[in-house]
């Protein structure tokens, strides 16, 4: 898996005062993001002491790194995670910490002589994990092209239907245009049910995995060919062809097949399986849960052996004609003989598709 590393023009170091040092202080490093935001800055403030003077320097290849001591964070330290860190003092001044994953690796493309790490490094970030990264590797000019791009960035207006870009996380996309996009938001939303909006559309260099993008500038960095994609109309017909840019019209029904019902219910304890359908109850269609149980009071597996199961199901939350969902406080267990009232449902769209529901 490909590590997204970000390496700063500009650190900040802030500092506490601590025995086992070689300065009589720890340092916290932070640093500037591609548009001049200092990021982690909340906690750096709440970390460092005010009476050490922080500063700011700049992030080029340095040598000189000393490695110090081994050191475990319990959970009542400031740090609070458990993990053993590595300190490593830096010539300009600041000592600070790194994982042993981070040392294995420095290590894998640097010599060590008398605890001084041979080589330029700088300060990376994975996330919000910082690192110290040797320059003298693979990973390193990955981590340049990657840190490019994070300054770089696209606006709406200039997007062009069929060119193909690359995002801020190195990811290529072709563009298909602006287009209505319909998404379920369910009951946890404040706007419930199924909704649509124009949004700008992309597809993969394969005119597979349809999404959208609503900050451009934030997410697409580059243009990398400015041609149309000799694919881009039959990509914009496939992707009109799909749920996403269709209105839900009307739902079907279909029973449940032999297969469905021929599937193992039961573990060696004669387990509670759980499996979605739906059911029509007061003239309304539900989600449920459906599993097969042994009779109460069976809890061991010879005790089991050869006892019928019951057909048992839990109401889960009630499917609007609009497809948003509600819950049902009378979701009570209800027990039936009967299983053909049970139903898969697909939802029907104006363009002619048809979707499994699942709640």
């Amino acid at each position: 898996m490909d590590r997204k590393i970000f390496i700063p023009e500009t650190c900040r170091a802030g500092f506490q005062k601590r025995e086992g040092t070689f300065d009589g202080k720890l340092g916290y490093v932070i640093y500037y993001d591609a548009f001049g935001k200092l990021r982690k800055e909340t906690s750096w403030e709440h970390w460092r002491h005010k009476d050490v003077e922080p500063f700011d320097f700049k992030n080029v290849p340095t040598s000189g790194f000393v490695l110090n001591k081994g050191i475990r964070r319990f959970c009542w330290s400031h740090f609070g995670t458990g993990r053993s860190m590595i300190r490593i003092y830096d010539p300009r001044g600041i000592e600070f910490e790194v994982t042993p994953e981070n040392l294995i690796g420095l290590l894998m493309h640097t010599d060590c002589s008398k605890r001084e790490v041979q080589g330029d490094l700088v300060y990376a970030w994975i996330g919000t994990e910082l690192m110290l990264m040797p320059c003298a590797s693979e990973e390193y000019e990955a981590a340049k092209n990657f840190t490019k791009l994070q300054a770089k960035k696209v606006k709406a207006s200039e997007l062009q239907e069929g060119f193909t870009y690359v995002t801020k996380q190195e990811e290529q996309l072709v563009y298909l245009g602006r287009h209505m996009w319909h998404e379920f938001e369910g009951y946890y939303s404040k706007k419930k049910g199924r909704n649509g909006a124009k949004q700008h559309v992309f597809c993969n260099p394969e005119g597979k995995d349809f999404k959208y993008i609503t900050s451009i500038p934030s997410k697409i960095a580059a243009v990398l060919s400015e041609h149309c994609h000799d694919q881009f109309s039959n990509w914009v017909e496939a992707f009109l062809k799909t749920p996403w840019a269709a209105k839900l019209v009307g739902w079907k029904r279909k029973p449940l097949s032999d297969n469905w019902w021929l599937r193992d219910w039961t573990d060696q304890w004669g387990g509670r399986s759980r499996n979605e359908a739906y059911v029509e109850l007061r003239g309304e269609v539900y989600a449920v849960n459906i599993r097969m149980e042994y009779p109460w009071g069976y809890h061991n597996p010879a005790d089991i052996k050869g006892k019928p199961l019951i057909l048992c199901y839990d109401i889960g939350v009630k499917v609007n004609k609009d497809g948003s969902s509600s819950y049902d406080h009378r979701g009570e267990e209800r027990k039936v003989e009967d299983r053909s009232i049970f139903f898969d449902l697909f939802a029907v769209y104006d363009n002619g598709t048809e979707q499994e529901w699942r709640t």
